[in-house]
Formats: C-alpha cells, sequence, structure tokens
C-alpha cells in the first residue's frame, strides 16, 4: 500500500461513495462506504491502515539504515585492510 491509498478492509477497493454530506471529520467516516462490497469503513479501519503504513515506513526506513550502514562497516574494514 502507498502512502495516500486507502482501501475497503474487506475486499481491498479503493473506491468509496458517501451516503450524505459529511459535514465534521466523524462524519465523513460514517459515511464512506466501498463501491464494490458495501462495507461501511469506520473511523478504526482509517486509523487501522494510518498505523499499518506508519509502520511500513519506519520499518523500511530502518532496514534502509542497517543495509546502508553495513556497507559502509564493509568498505571501511575492506579499506582499513589494504593499508
Amino acid at each position: 500500500m502507498k502512502i495516500g491509498d486507502f482501501v475497503c478492509p474487506k475486499c481491498g477497493e479503493k473506491l468509496f461513495k458517501t451516503t450524505t454530506e459529511p459535514k465534521t471529520y466523524e462524519e465523513l467516516f460514517d459515511a464512506m462506504i466501498c463501491l464494490k462490497c458495501g462495507c461501511r469503513i469506520t473511523k478504526d479501519d482509517v486509523r487501522r491502515q494510518a498505523l499499518d503504513v506508519l509502520d511500513e515506513f519506519f520499518r523500511k526506513s530502518l532496514s534502509e539504515k542497517v543495509a546502508n550502514r553495513s556497507r559502509w562497516a564493509r568498505l571501511s574494514s575492506v579499506i582499513c585492510s589494504s593499508n
């Protein structure tokens, strides 16, 4: 899932409709319905997916830093051992 993508928790569809014109933040989620399966999207569904996106982002970020650190450690050991 890319940042910004929200999918239906039941079928994975990205298209939604609203049953009413939401006037508040809370009403936005109460009014969202998946176009494919009819699942009503809740604030908890959105929160859960947002946390999953953040978790994935930080895991990738940390793994890239660890990989870069390992590359630099190997490179520096090769440079130091060749002197």
